[in-house]
């Protein structure tokens, strides 16, 4: 039994040092303005496939397929966190890269970064880049709970910069967490978890149900049932506003893409994330896309919803990695740049 368990411990030591998790990219670096940003001019290797893909990126720290593009087109600058980043794919598999081919893309999609940190980069990036339009992608499953990980650099109502409080790039240019500590033991962590799974799948003990912000497949620091939850809701709709008026005060034309959790559009994706229960309430949970759509409409700002289009793909494809990566798949990825294509073709 002991070298069973030791054999099990190195296997699955081994398997945490090489995960593909985007925050292990040595592309990083701590950041005045947004807490961290990635190191321009630097490359990589990350994600799924064989060859694993290359990361590249230019003098601005943004993501781009490693050629820049001299063309005289539409130029979009794109907001968002790794599913606007492309965690686990090449770019030119990621919505920025399909987009790219018909409009010049800047790429400003960084792993756990929202909506405030957004509107601090848009106005550092926004007068080096002169987008034509800028397109802000939320993902519902935890861009309003990553507001309980920030604080403000103010001046009268304005935010000059965003302090993560929790993450941070370490010397060899990788994300870490202030409060993560690994395992002592990999195998008994390991066999932790499954008992949570069997007390969830067959006891159905899970946690009190997912708050109005829905993020089912997050670990124990997103709490489920956060008492500043309606503060968070403000601080993002804040942060929105404000990205509005600096778009409508410099001509810019914005747009807030919505971004489902696999979850939510399909039951299939239930069975990814072993330690949650769920059921047919939490699948017509789409309270934060409602909330969010409310607001654009009172605003007047131009928003999308891919959910009811994902739902409609999702019937016949898979859109998100099937392992516990809650990302999009090259799918996913197609889905997206088509609905973000035809509105912008659209209203251009």
């Amino acid at each position: 039994m002991g070298l069973v368990f030791g054999a099990a411990e190195y296997f699955l030591r081994q398997q945490s040092q090489s995960s593909v998790s985007a925050v292990g990219i040595p592309i990083y670096q701590n950041d005045d303005l947004t807490g961290y940003w990635h190191q321009p001019n630097t490359e990589a290797e990350n994600g799924y496939g064989d060859p694993v893909p290359r990361i590249f990126v230019d003098e601005h720290g943004l993501r781009f397929s490693g050629e820049q593009n001299k063309e005289e087109r539409t130029k979009i600058l794109l907001l968002g966190d790794s599913f606007t980043f492309g965690t686990g794919l090449r770019y030119e598999d990621t919505f920025a890269g399909i987009l790219d081919q018909d409009f010049t893309v800047f790429n400003a999609g960084i792993v756990g970064h929202t909506v405030d940190q957004y509107l601090v980069r848009l106005k550092d990036l926004a007068p080096k880049l002169q987008p034509d339009l800028v397109i802000a992608n939320v993902f519902v499953g935890n861009d309003i709970t990553e507001f309980r990980r920030h604080e403000w650099d103010t001046k009268g109502d304005e935010i000059l910069a965003v302090k993560d409080l929790k993450v941070f790039a370490t010397e060899g240019g990788k994300l870490r967490s202030r409060e993560q500590i690994p395992p002592k033991s990999y195998a008994w962590n390991f066999l932790m978890t499954r008992w949570k799974v069997f007390q969830s799948k067959v006891l159905h003990t899970s946690p009190a149900s997912p708050t109005l912000t829905w993020p089912a497949f997050l670990p124990a620091d997103h709490p489920h049932q956060d008492p500043k939850i309606e503060y968070y809701w403000d601080q993002f709709f804040i942060a929105l506003s404000k990205m509005q008026e600096y778009c409508k005060n410099h001509e810019i034309k914005l747009i807030i893409n919505i971004i489902p959790m696999d979850t939510q559009v399909s039951k299939h994706y239930w069975d990814k994330y072993a330690v949650r229960h769920f059921d047919e309430e939490a699948f017509a949970a789409d309270r934060p896309q409602k909330r969010i759509l409310e607001f654009c409409e009172t605003n007047t700002l131009d928003c999308l919803d891919l959910l009811p289009s994902f739902r409609d793909h999702g019937q016949k494809n898979i859109l998100y990695f099937q392992n516990e990566d809650p990302h999009f798949d090259i799918t996913g990825h197609r889905a997206t740049a088509e609905v973000l294509k035809e509105w912008i073709e659209a209203n251009q």
